[in-house]
């Protein structure tokens, strides 16, 4: 069988000149003699496919709680101060839920003059363009230095800023969880 007519047999998608997708028929091959025309056709111009959205970023400030051992070499209080930075990105549904997704670094433990770095990849949901929820991954120079972080948060909008009051918490099975709560501002 030739692949002539092996492609023949099956419908396959076809690229326009002008840009968008034929879908080329199974009674039509796909040669340099034969043009790609068909009665079905899906428009893909950018202006009609790209997804919106929305990105945000700015600083985060917050204290946490770290269930470290008592006798911990660097940690004189399990209470640590944090501060950091923030990107996220909103993709609208075009409903009361959007798709979440944000990545942030920060440094922990400067009221102790240390400089614990962290660092966060989550991906959740925002209801009512207000509210989120999202969970991934937790960064930081431990012994398991990757960890799961859930996260909640609720993020009010004042004049053009937002200011998002977040929750987080990160298990641990050698039983060292964490859990923040931070403030911050984005634009």
């Amino acid at each position: 069988m030739s692949i002539t007519a092996l492609l023949s047999l099956f419908s396959s998608p076809a690229f326009a000149d002008n840009g968008t997708l034929e879908l080329v028929s199974s009674s039509q091959t796909l040669t340099d003699s034969t043009p790609h025309k068909s009665a079905s056709r899906v428009d893909l111009s950018k202006d009609k496919t790209r997804v919106q959205g929305q990105s945000r970023h700015g600083f985060r400030m917050g204290y946490g709680y770290v269930n470290a051992p008592e006798d911990h070499e660097l940690i004189k209080s399990n209470w640590m101060y944090l501060l950091g930075y923030e990107l996220n990105q909103t993709l609208y549904s075009g409903g009361n839920i959007n798709v979440l997704f944000v990545e942030n670094i920060a440094v922990t433990g400067i009221n102790q003059s240390l400089f614990i770095p962290t660092g966060n990849l989550l991906a959740g949901f925002e209801f009512n363009g207000r509210f989120q929820v999202a969970s991934g991954m937790n960064i930081a120079p431990t012994d398991n230095w990757c960890h799961m972080v859930v996260a909640a948060g609720w993020t009010p909008k004042v004049g053009d800023i937002n200011i998002p009051f977040h929750v987080s918490y990160v298990p641990d099975i050698d039983n060292h969880w964490r859990s923040y709560l931070t403030t911050g501002v984005n634009w």
